[in-house]
């Protein structure tokens, strides 16, 4: 099993090895539950008697589309802490910068942010204090705009939690929030290529993946409809696509991150 380790996503590197081995084992299971001689032993307690249980393939079909769902969580969940750990790192080197070294896309979005925000004329008056004066205020201010504007408060219980994404991620609005950034540069084009001789670009199966996804969650198909037309080979496929697409897009985010590449030099 591999550990993966990005230096400058520890958010990302602290859920993936679990979230890929999670994923994993469950098509261990499936794949020996979809087997012709599969068969479930289970006990009465009250007669320590045991029963076999030979599956039906019918049963087995919300069984697969429920492994649609769990590779969505893998994309939506992947995507939201690397997102954070991208916010969390250009704080942490932005914030004493002048706004001239900040590469445009991330200087724009720095300042539509700070435009929108009352902190902005709150804080007018408190500019001084800040080591480049008003450049520094505008970056404190657009990045504490953002950040709310990113998470999201649960009405039940009061618990806050991160929204970089509306329930439907696919690779392009991952390149439109790292574009936000300034960290689709050079090298990009490669992220996304096909791996290996598989007939399907890995942008192609995330996007897959959100389709199922949605139509499953919001009622468009039942569970065995969606399983029976989809192959649970069609679903490791779209797995190994994910999964490697991910691990370039990690390697070159990290990359990027350390290289501070939303500079100018």
């Amino acid at each position: 099993m591999s550990t993966y380790n990005w230096q400058e996503l520890p958010t990302v590197s602290s859920i993936f090895t679990d979230k890929v081995e999670e994923i994993q084992r469950h098509f261990e299971l499936l794949t020996k539950l979809l087997s012709r001689k599969a068969r479930l032993e289970y006990g009465d307690t009250s007669t320590s008697q045991s029963y076999d249980l030979h599956l039906h393939k019918e049963d087995t079909h919300p069984l697969k589309a429920g492994m649609v769902l769990m590779l969505y969580n893998f994309v939506e969940s992947t995507s939201t802490a690397l997102m954070q750990d991208v916010y969390a790192h250009i704080q942490q080197n932005i914030e004493c910068e002048p706004l001239e070294k900040l590469h445009k896309n991330l200087r724009e979005t720095i300042i539509n942010h700070a435009e929108i925000n009352n902190l902005f004329k709150e804080h007018m008056n408190n500019y001084r204090h800040f080591s480049h004066n008003l450049d520094n205020l505008i970056i404190s201010v657009g990045l504490t705009k953002l950040l709310e504007e990113k998470t999201e408060t649960n009405s039940d219980d009061g618990q806050s939690y991160p929204k970089w994404f509306n329930g439907n991620v696919d690779f392009r609005q991952i390149k439109t929030c790292l574009q936000a950034y300034s960290l689709v540069n050079q090298g990009f084009e490669n992220v996304p290529k096909r791996i290996n001789d598989n007939p399907l670009s890995p942008p192609h199966s995330m996007l897959q993946t959100k389709t199922g996804r949605n139509r499953l969650a919001h009622g468009g198909v039942t569970f065995t409809e969606f399983g029976r037309k989809k192959s649970l080979e069609e679903i490791k496929t779209d797995f190994d696509n994910i999964l490697g697409l991910f691990e370039k897009l990690l390697d070159y985010i990290n990359q990027q991150l350390q290289n501070k590449v939303y500079l100018i030099n």
